[in-house]
């Protein structure tokens, strides 16, 4: 049983699906809801208006580098606590999303953190 998420897709970054979500749509089981935004900034807008359009459910993720941002997004799945009855309750839209949004100096800190971290292997503690 398998259960293919649309990671972050309208992000930027080349990494990111943007315009070949809609196409491909049908591949995807759900759509992601990214912890990194803020009220002023908010990629996942478009990730909202797209799951709506399509009939498919949005899924939250930390998707955390660093432990501090587990818990400002994260779903709610509606299944007892197997794998088989999460990825059926998640295609079958069982799942909320619970999300708070960053402060923009919390972005910042991801911001720096991914490119220092992640991209140049410098670790910083900020």
């Amino acid at each position: 049983m398998n259960l293919v998420i649309a990671p972050h897709p309208f992000y930027p970054g080349f990494r990111c699906l943007r315009s070949s979500l809609e196409p491909h749509i049908d591949s995807f089981d759900a759509v992601e809801f990214s912890f990194f935004y803020s009220r002023l900034i908010n990629p996942n807008k478009k990730a909202v208006q797209a799951a709506g359009h399509h009939g498919k459910p949005l899924v939250g993720s930390s998707d955390c580098h660093n432990i501090w941002q587990v818990g400002y997004t994260y779903s709610v799945v509606e299944a007892e606590k197997t794998i088989p009855s999460i990825i059926a309750a998640v295609k079958e839209g069982r799942v909320e999303v619970a999300t708070t949004p960053l402060s923009m100096r919390a972005m910042f800190r991801v911001g720096v953190n991914w490119v220092l971290g992640d991209k140049l292997k410098v670790h910083l503690r900020i």
